[in-house]
């Protein structure tokens, strides 16, 4: 036991930049989640919302709300109509949401079936937060038209035509939506962001490992009563140690606000922690396998940006994206987002199917078995010469 913390004190001796850095991306991740929550309370509304609508009903109610679309709430329809360009659109920021009405949506009101719009962003919190209030006010009105036309198609299109309802105040959007659900989707912003930052901040491990092998401390510790358990444990516990900033920070902020992020925190906790684990196991394999620091940050860095792009930290992951989809499974991330997903109720759920506590379970699950095989990688990478 004193091997290992003799070990975890020399690498936290050489590591002040990174605690400092540690610090940093922990208030970094405090002042992204209080500035997307409060987004949509400052936002004005004087300039029109440019918005991308894929209709395949095509019918009298998806030409109605349309029109609610642009004349009552003076949003900007994208010339484009087809999803892959909407989603280029909506990436490149030109247009803020895509809205989707479903096939058969007008057939469906009528009989009483209230199909939901679904909605795709990118995380524009404020637009996004008093749309999503804007399309549940209209669909109540349509809900109420459906019950006095009782199945009478053509009473229905009439009373579509002649209805003449004021238009929402802005105001009232964001304080449907801003209440209950800015928290959520603040803290999945969040997430997306931890997720990266650590993975940038445990580069120290690299450093660390690197430059045992280059003094060949490393090579000394292989023939001395330092056991490669010992060696990981003891570089392990100090990256976490100089990582920990980078989750206490936030969590402890964000519980002292009082703020309702729409789950447990003892879940919030138990994903962050595994997930630095992961990122630790991680790290510490790179640093075994190559030699050059110059090698290993670019793959940590590249690995970092994939893994949250293909996990969907920022924009939704489903079938349309072909084969990707598939390799999404393959990224602790995904799990993590899915999860949160599935509990938030975001209705960006690539796996619809899941219960909040299948997914939460399922999240942790994956989470601990990717761990396991790092540790178990980074023993094996450094065991193996222990007899020369």
């Amino acid at each position: 036991m004193n091997n290992i913390f003799l070990v975890a004190g020399n690498a936290l001796a050489r590591s002040k930049i990174f605690i400092l850095l540690s610090i940093l991306s922990g208030v970094m991740l405090c002042v992204a989640f209080f500035s997307s929550m409060h987004m949509a309370d400052n936002y004005t509304g004087e300039d029109a919302i440019d918005i991308g609508l894929v209709d395949e009903d095509n019918s009298a109610l998806s030409a109605h709300f349309r029109s609610y679309l642009t004349e009552q709430l003076g949003m900007a329809i994208w010339k484009d109509t087809d999803y892959d360009s909407l989603t280029k659109a909506l990436i490149n920021t030109d247009i803020s949401v895509i809205i989707e009405v479903p096939e058969g949506f007008a057939e469906a009101a009528l009989a009483g079936d209230f199909r939901n719009f679904t909605l795709t962003t990118t995380n524009d919190y404020e637009n996004t937060a008093f749309i999503q209030a804007y399309l549940d006010t209209y669909m109540q009105g349509i809900a109420a038209a459906s019950y006095s036309a009782k199945g009478d198609a053509a009473l229905f299109e009439e009373i579509l035509d002649n209805s003449a309802a004021e238009p929402l105040t802005i105001e009232s959007g964001i304080v449907t939506r801003s209440t209950s659900q800015q928290a959520p989707f603040a803290f999945r912003f969040a997430t997306g962001f931890y997720m990266l930052l650590v993975m940038g901040i445990a580069i120290c491990m690299n450093f660390i490992v690197v430059n045992d092998k280059k003094l060949n401390t490393l090579n000394r510790m292989r023939i001395s009563s330092i056991s490669s358990f010992t060696y990981v444990s003891g570089t392990v516990l100090s990256c976490l140690l100089i990582c920990a900033p980078t989750a206490i920070i936030p969590l402890i902020v964000i519980g002292i606000s009082g703020c309702d992020i729409g789950m447990s925190m003892l879940l919030v906790t138990a994903l962050y922690l595994l997930f630095l684990l992961f990122t630790m196991g991680f790290a510490l394999v790179t640093s075994l396998l190559f030699n050059s620091i110059e090698t290993i940050i670019p793959i940590m860095i590249g690995i970092a940006s994939v893994g949250c792009i293909l996990g969907g930290a920022w924009f939704p992951i489903d079938n349309s994206i072909g084969v990707l989809h598939l390799l999404s499974y393959l990224m602790p991330q995904y799990w993590i987002m899915n999860c949160l997903d599935t509990i938030l109720n975001t209705d960006r759920v690539p796996l619809a199917s899941m219960t909040e506590e299948t997914s939460a379970w399922t999240a942790i699950s994956i989470l601990m078995l990717y761990t396991l095989l790092m540790f178990l990688i980074a023993a094996l990478f450094y065991g193996r010469k222990r007899i020369k």
